[in-house]
């Protein structure tokens, strides 16, 4: 008897996508490869978070809206960056960004039910389509520690799961090499 597997999200051309954004020649080629991979898997949208030691709080490196979902509500993805770590508890925040592994909403329920549905809450304010799933990418390369967050407008799949997380490390990967290049020649990067 086969399982019916037709709700799966597959994309034929995950590994074309994968190779471009590896091959990909600076940090803005690889943010385009990637958002471009990412709009494929309704992605409501992804912001890139650094935390301030100082501060010890997170601060929005970038942030895209991939649906025109904030936009409609006039909405930035600042607003709902800040809203989201205000409304959660800083315990959380801390959390994810001290994690290894990459973690998603629905994982997250199972340990703090209450805290989850505050993040959930905030980042599907009034008039704005509701974001049922997020899975958020710890990133440390030396001293830096990063946050890749990715909204999802439906439950994350295991094969999902696993193929957004290939591109977006492929993605940090880049953008760290491009820091690099530029801190190097003295450059300022964003």
């Amino acid at each position: 008897m086969q399982e019916d597997v037709s709700n799966e999200i597959r994309d034929p051309g995950f590994h074309a996508h994968l190779q471009s954004l590896l091959l990909s020649q600076d940090e803005t080629t690889a943010r385009s490869v990637f958002l471009s991979g990412l709009a494929l898997r309704d992605v409501a949208g992804v912001c890139l978070i650094t935390f301030d030691q100082r501060d010890e709080r997170p601060l929005l490196l970038w942030g895209e809206d991939l649906s025109g979902n904030l936009h409609r509500a006039q909405l930035s993805p600042e607003d709902i960056i800040d809203g989201s770590f205000q409304d959660a508890p800083r315990w959380l925040s801390l959390w994810l960004f001290r994690r290894k592994n990459p973690v998603r909403l629905s994982q997250l329920l199972r340990y703090v039910p209450f805290s989850g549905l505050l993040l959930k809450r905030a980042m599907g304010p009034p008039g704005v389509r509701p974001i049922e799933d997020f899975v958020c990418i710890p990133y440390r390369h030396h001293k830096m520690k990063c946050l890749l967050g990715i909204g999802f407008f439906h439950l994350v799949s295991e094969s999902l799961m696993e193929e957004t997380v290939s591109l977006a490390l492929a993605y940090m990967v880049k953008w760290e090499s491009t820091r690099n290049v530029a801190t190097d020649s003295g450059a300022v990067s964003d």
